[in-house]
Parts: C-alpha cells; structure tokens; sequence
C-alpha cells in the first residue's frame, strides 16, 4: 500500500470534519451592497496536507514529510492517528525530544479512545521506553516498560485470551518491579503508584492495591494525571 493511502485512510479514520463535498465547510459573512467581489480564499483541504506528506515519503524526503504533517495538525489536532504517523517520522529521524512529545500527546487522547487509536497504546509505551533507552532517562524507561506490561496484560483479559496464568502472572508481577523502581527514582510521581493499583488488584493483593491508590491520590494533587488516567483516578474506589 502506497503511503498516501495509508496517510488518506489514517486522516478519515481518526476523524475529518468534512463538508458533502469533501472539505471542510467554510462559512463566510455576506458582501454588503455595491461592494467589489471578495477575492476567492482556498479552502483548507484535509487531505491536501496528507497528499504533501506522501509525496515526501515517495521521494525519500522524510524531514518535508514532517513538516507537512506538523502543519496539518496544527489546522486538524483531533486526528490522533496522524500524530503517531509523525511520531514514528520524528524517532526515525532521531530527533527524540519531538518524538517524545508527539507519541505522549497521541497517548493522552488514545488511551481513551476506540478503534485503531486503542490497538496502537501499547506500541506507544514502547517507543516511549525505546526514547527513554536512548536518552538514558532510566525513570521513563522503567516507567512505560511497566505500563506497557500491565496494558498487555490488561489487552489479554479483555480478549479472554489469559489461558495461561502463569505468562499472565509473570507479566504482572515484572510490571510490578519496574513501576516500583520507577516509583523510587522520581517519588512524587503519582503514575507508577496508578498502575500498581492495577497490578495488585489483578494479582489479587488488595492491601498493597489500597496503599497505592492512596499513594497515587496524594501524588495526583499536586502532579495530576494525563487527562484519561486522572478521570479514572477520580472515578476509582474511596
């Protein structure tokens, strides 16, 4: 599949407010009476941008990919899947700092989302993790290698796929290790402590799950949550 397809499909997929007509609807004030003609303005296409970022690609022209895609997100900021197209551009260009802020804004609006956005969470963690690897930034590494595991864990159950207690258990319990370890490395962090609540319940330790929770509240007045883990954090048991 070419990549402007693939561009295309991602931009319709995660949400394109389009007119019939396959642009966004631009409303104008009426021209008052005896005034000239107001000069035709284009209309800001939505896939205009990802046809641009295409043909970069198709030329081997990665960094005029970026550009083109950092433009259209800036007009269309809802489309999450095009932010982690960018991601993946940014990591493989190396510039890390922007990767990172790319793939922890797409993760922000993913974890509450459905559909495509939903199956790519865990590969988000994990180039968090690759970044952190390479910017020997230990707490993030420990960080989202423990969330990429209870998440897996997590994806398992859903699917009724935990034939296997034993994996399950041990991915659970190394989960445990790297949140305690990222725990330790940076205190007042409250989202080590919010997934070790997942974790000890998961392994049914309700003691350790309590101690947690009330860690990660107090952590989480002064340090909130992203946006869908705080709402979760607040919904969760007194």
């Amino acid at each position: 599949m070419k990549v402007r397809y693939l561009l295309l499909s991602l931009g319709f997929l995660s949400g394109c407010h389009l007119g019939g007509s396959g642009t966004p609807v631009a409303i104008e004030a009426p021209i008052p009476r005896g005034a000239p003609p107001r000069p035709a303005s284009p209309v800001p296409d939505a896939a205009d941008g990802l046809d641009r970022a295409a043909d970069c690609i198709e030329k081997g022209d990665p960094a005029g990919a970026i550009a083109h895609l950092q433009r259209h997100l800036r007009q269309f900021p809802e489309q999450i899947m095009i932010r982690a197209y960018l991601a993946e551009l940014l990591l493989k260009a190396d510039r890390l700092a922007e990767a990172q802020d790319q793939y922890e804004r797409f993760l922000a609006e993913a974890h509450a989302a459905e559909g495509p956005a939903r199956k790519q969470v865990v590969h988000g963690h994990t180039r968090l993790m690759e970044i952190a690897q390479k910017r020997d930034d230990d707490y993030h590494e420990r960080l989202h290698r423990g969330i990429g595991m209870v998440l897996l864990v997590r994806q398992l159950d859903e699917a009724g796929e935990s034939d296997e207690p034993a994996f399950r258990e041990r991915m659970l319990c190394k989960a445990a290790t790297e949140l305690g370890k990222a725990s330790r490395l940076c205190p007042d962090e409250a989202r080590p402590h919010w997934y070790l609540v997942e974790v000890w319940t998961k392994l049914a330790q309700p003691r350790p799950a309590e101690q947690a929770l009330k860690q990660a509240r107090s952590r989480a007045e002064l340090m909130p949550l992203p946006r869908s883990e705080q709402r979760s954090l607040m919904l969760a048991r007194k």
